[in-house]
């Protein structure tokens, strides 16, 4: 017992200052001991010319390798930067370095890597391009009816963008409009979707479709359709004398047409003398108007000879 005593006891003083200096030793050890780790920060660009745009894939992050004598939870707005001043069209190979492209690290962080260690970009000039508008159609409309007619309001609309996706675009389409089932006409508003997302439209709007949905058609033809000269004046004679005519009328249509039902005439009233003879456009008049749709017509123009 009193052996223990003594060890416990004896030379307390130097066993003291022993132990604050082992704790002393302890806390200089442990204030330089190291944190490694690897963090994601974002890469941003500055001075890009106004006429450039960075096209095809390339790293939005960047993984750096920081070290810090105390443990790093957040590298706040710490990022990747990069300078485009004096930047021309073309690929570029940007070499990424911890004293030139790395912004705001926390105080005491030093960079030791950045991975990758450089970024490969492709810049394009920015062009525009005026195209016509597409809309697209999906479905059938109902049994017995067909699609007439498809316009859009705008008509055409600019497209910018990369210069290379630009070239390529020839209409703008929109997304798909259904007629399924439709047997009358209608409107619908249309997003544009130009589908090359690099590609931004010049519209803040939808598009206006107009769509028109009518009954099926058949063909009918006559020939031998008569032609009048209006107003009959002296010295005006008809080289042509007369027509066929092509069309379509609804199918269910049930009458019974000839070409005696329709008439043909051309305008002569403002024609002057002389002797090479006239070709005009005729008119066709038919018996009702809206059932007939004309197709074709043989000869396009009539020969009048004006004396």
């Amino acid at each position: 017992m009193n052996f223990l005593r003594g060890l416990l006891l004896d030379n307390l003083g130097l066993k003291g200052i022993s132990l604050l200096l082992a704790f002393l030793l302890w806390l200089q050890v442990g204030s330089q001991q190291n944190f490694q780790r690897t963090i994601s920060v974002p890469v941003e660009f500055y001075n890009l010319p106004v006429d450039l745009e960075i096209t095809g894939d390339y790293a939005k992050e960047v993984d750096v390798i920081i070290r810090a004598q105390r443990r790093v939870e957040s590298v706040g707005r710490m990022s990747a930067v990069i300078d485009f001043k004096d930047a021309r069209p073309g690929t570029a190979i940007v070499p990424l370095t911890a004293d030139r492209n790395i912004t705001n690290g926390p105080s005491g962080v030093e960079v030791l890597g950045i991975i990758p260690a450089r970024l490969r970009l492709e810049l394009e000039r920015i062009a525009e391009k005026t195209v016509r508008v597409e809309p697209e159609i999906q479905g059938k409309p109902a049994p017995g009816y067909q699609l007439a007619a498809v316009r859009s309001w705008p008509s055409e609309v600019t497209v910018t963008g990369p210069q290379s996706s630009v070239d390529k675009m020839t209409q703008a389409r929109t997304l798909p409009i259904d007629v399924s089932g439709r047997s009358a006409s209608f409107t619908s508003s249309a997003t544009l979707d130009p589908q090359d997302p690099r590609l931004r439209v010049d519209l803040s709007t939808p598009v206006e479709v107009e769509i028109d949905i009518e009954e099926e058609r058949r063909e009918v033809s006559f020939a031998r359709i008569s032609i009048e000269v209006e107003p009959k004046k002296e010295g005006v004679r008809l080289l042509t004398r007369s027509l066929k005519l092509v069309g379509s009328v609804p199918i269910s249509f049930e009458g019974k047409l000839t070409a005696k039902d329709f008439k043909a005439r051309v305008l002569v009233d403002e024609l002057e003398p002389r002797d090479e003879p006239y070709e005009l456009v005729p008119e066709i008049i038919p018996p009702q108007t809206g059932l007939l749709r004309l197709e074709s017509l043989q000869p396009e123009k009539v020969k009048v000879r004006v004396r």
